[in-house]
């Protein structure tokens, strides 16, 4: 039977052979960025504690590194009348065999792969594991074999001179390049026949790896105090931990108070860092009037309506003891003198009264009477007492 009657694809199969690092390659560290949000809110026991509401809490976080590998390796490329194996093999049998433990696949795995020798326990990750299948191609097995000496290298060789820097191109040409190339795309099931008529082509392969003695840990102690809070109001403070940089981003998401955010980081060794991050109320945000309260005229009275917001905060003993409102009513006459002129206006009326409920009627001190065309348009401005401590401004 010949070779195109037993295979649907034949003829110019490509082996990936050996790689040789050059100026082109390149090796980059990426770290996760892990975050920490603790809420604080008020309650019906610390609304009312000296210097406002405070709150901590400790804990750890881990940046993980990765690395992104991409080399430019040169491919041994092989015309012929045939396709590529797909890793039939009884070497891949024995070393897939559920029955084998990892210190008999390690000892396979060494005899298996021509030139790997005393780099077997580096490699054998890359072949076996959780989710790790056979290579079905010899791309395949080459990339697993490049991703094991990239992350090999950056282990061994990064940081201070090592003794032990194991480089890439020391041993890799050496399993994938020349007569132990051909030998193991042989053994290993990757070659159906003789091989012959090679041609060099250059192309770029990448891939990731986890470098876990690169990871970063965190070890934080994060607080906030003074904040100004009622029973049912909540903050949001926390941080962004940058494994890259070793440095803490700070995050509020602060709705009633305005916070200022503090942070000390030290290195104690070996990947870990100690670090304390502070948050401290500088006092409640600006509230608009809008948000809370209004009053419509109703024959010689304005009626105050509150929201029902503020009408939380007012069932609030704290709150009301020291957040009395006040509200000064002003009622304008106006009179409209027609189109492009304007309207011509008189104050009709002024008060200045401490607002004590929802729905309170505020009575002007003389009565008017309107003119004929004579409107009455109602203006208000309520405020809190200056000694507010929910509010940094007193409009509302």
């Amino acid at each position: 039977m010949s070779v195109q009657n037993r295979f649907t694809s034949f003829v110019f199969v490509s082996f990936l052979v050996c790689g040789a690092a050059n100026a082109q390659d390149s090796q980059t560290i990426e770290y996760s960025q892990p975050s920490k949000t603790i809420t604080v809110c008020g309650n019906a026991q610390n609304t009312n504690q000296p210097g406002g509401v405070s709150a901590n809490a400790s804990g750890e976080v881990v940046s993980t590194a990765t690395l992104h590998w991409s080399r430019q390796v040169t491919r041994t490329v092989y015309d012929q009348d045939t396709v590529e194996g797909t890793g039939a093999s009884p070497l891949w049998d024995e070393f897939y065999d559920s029955r084998a433990t990892a210190t008999q696949r390690t000892k396979i795995l060494a005899q298996a792969i021509v030139g790997l020798n005393s780099l077997a326990p580096v490699v054998y990750p890359h072949f076996y594991g959780q989710g790790v299948k056979k290579p079905r191609t010899w791309n395949e097995f080459s990339n697993r074999i490049h991703a094991a000496a990239s992350a090999l290298e950056q282990e061994s060789c990064t940081g201070a001179a090592h003794a032990g820097c194991i480089k890439a191109n020391s041993w890799v040409p050496n399993i994938l390049n020349g007569e132990n190339g051909k030998r193991n795309r042989i053994n290993l099931g990757y070659a159906e026949s003789t091989i012959i008529t090679p041609r060099q082509v250059t192309e770029t392969v990448s891939g990731t790896a986890d470098l876990p003695m690169n990871a970063k840990t965190l070890v934080y102690n994060i607080s906030a105090s003074g904040l100004a809070l009622l029973p049912g109001e909540c903050e949001k403070i926390g941080f962004t931990f940058n494994g890259a940089n070793a440095d803490i981003g700070l995050t509020a998401d602060a709705t009633y108070n305005t916070v200022n955010g503090g942070k000390q980081i030290q290195s104690v060794g070996r990947g870990i860092y100690n670090a304390n991050v502070s948050y401290a109320g500088a006092g409640r945000k600006k509230v608009g009037a809008g948000r809370f309260a209004g009053a419509n005229l109703s024959g010689q009275t304005a009626v105050v309506s509150f929201s029902g917001e503020v009408l939380q905060y007012l069932a609030n003993t704290t709150f009301a003891n020291s957040c009395s409102i006040n509200g000064t009513f002003t009622v304008i006459g106006s009179k409209s003198k027609g189109t492009c002129k304007g309207d011509e206006t008189r104050t009709l009326g002024q008060t200045t009264v401490k607002i004590t409920q929802n729905g309170q009627a505020v009575s002007f001190p003389t009565p008017w009477t309107l003119a004929d065309k004579e409107s009455a348009v109602l203006q208000s401005h309520l405020s809190f007492d200056a000694n507010c401590p929910f509010f940094n401004s007193n409009e509302f």
